[in-house]
């Protein structure tokens, strides 16, 4: 018998594990012989089939679930069916950060304006729309710096490479503000990520 204290957590994400819409992760957790816990990033509200099928295995293997969101909750128990007594909502959140006067210095940024984009990133984070309105924020702002920091997601990076990549439908280079984009293309700790929030919430 499998003491309840004992679980396997268990965080999900369309695309990082193998097989169709990431399935290969269900036999992985049919060898677990502990109560599983799962952490689910993405809730589709319209799946493909392979998505669906994906998701159903996570759900009959899953002794809880956790989403991040009220919405993503209800969309469980509406479009999967998942029983509400088996959700438990975490809202993501972020650092509790103070504020620190000198945390743009700290990462060269002394005296500029910073609009941070981090975490893992991917063509849907809306990267270009900001990149395309940097034009018209300089002007008024011109001291101002995007700050683009993470890795790219392993779903995309096979075919769209760096971060730069992302946004390569509306370049910085094309829009000519290079002045005012800094990418970081690299997995980040939790004090960089602390110190370029509390840039980007500094005056």
């Amino acid at each position: 018998m499998i003491a309840p204290s004992t679980r396997c957590a268990c965080s999900t994400k369309f695309g990082i594990y193998g097989g169709p819409a990431g399935r290969h992760v269900a036999a992985l957790l049919e060898a677990v012989r502990a109560p599983i816990l799962t952490t689910l990033h993405t809730i589709l509200a319209s799946p493909s089939d392979t998505q669906r099928a994906a998701m159903d295995d996570l759900v009959c293997l899953s002794s809880r679930i956790v989403t991040m969101s009220e919405h993503g909750a209800s969309l469980l128990r509406g479009r999967y069916g998942v029983s509400a007594s088996l959700i438990d909502v975490v809202p993501h959140g972020i650092p509790d950060v103070p504020v620190d006067p000198n945390a743009k210095a700290q990462i060269g940024l002394s005296g500029r304006r910073v609009i941070l984009t981090f975490g893992l990133l991917s063509p849907d984070k809306g990267i270009e729309h900001v990149i395309g309105a940097l034009a018209a924020i300089a002007a008024r702002f011109p001291n101002v710096t995007y700050l683009v920091m993470g890795a790219t997601h392993r779903t995309f990076s096979r075919t769209t490479g760096s971060a730069t990549a992302t946004v390569s439908n509306v370049t910085a280079e094309r829009l000519g503000v290079t002045d005012h984009v800094r990418f970081v293309d690299r997995f980040l700790s939790q004090d960089e990520v602390v110190r370029a929030l509390a840039a980007a919430t500094s005056t």
